[in-house]
């Protein structure tokens, strides 16, 4: 993809994200998939998305979990928007993107997922985590 476009897309998630007071989970995963097309690895508990561009994570965590309890330090990043269990930030080059969000909001965004009954165990007093690395 063309450097502006992709550029563009990243500032477009970020301003759409700062209007709405709210990470799209949707939307998250669009830019993922266009910024920079990769690869999906999945079990069920976790989701890696990789790319030359992109380094996404994704887990079931606790509903108890805070989002702050699981951040790392971010004594080099600039903010550019941040609420409970959602964060947007810039380290160096690269964006950072962390959110916690319910499972239905995971299962509106993946689309695909599909649990057995057995499986949906799983789910059971969890949200849905994911932590991206973004590169310019």
């Amino acid at each position: 993809m063309i450097p502006f476009i992709r550029e563009y897309r990243l500032s477009s998630f970020v301003r759409n994200t700062i209007e709405h007071n709210a990470i799209s989970a949707q939307e998250f995963w669009q830019l993922r998939e266009f910024y920079s097309p990769g690869v999906i690895q999945f079990d069920k508990r976790n989701i890696v998305f990789t790319s030359d561009k992109i380094t996404s994570h994704e887990f079931l965590v606790d509903k108890k979990t805070t989002l702050q309890s699981l951040l790392p330090n971010e004594k080099n990043w600039h903010i550019s928007y941040k609420n409970t269990n959602e964060l947007i930030a810039t380290s160096g080059t690269d964006t950072l993107v962390y959110f916690i969000k319910p499972i239905s909001e995971m299962a509106q965004a993946n689309g695909f997922f599909d649990y057995k009954d057995k499986d949906k165990k799983l789910l059971e007093g969890k949200n849905w985590y994911v932590v991206t690395v973004i590169k310019k």
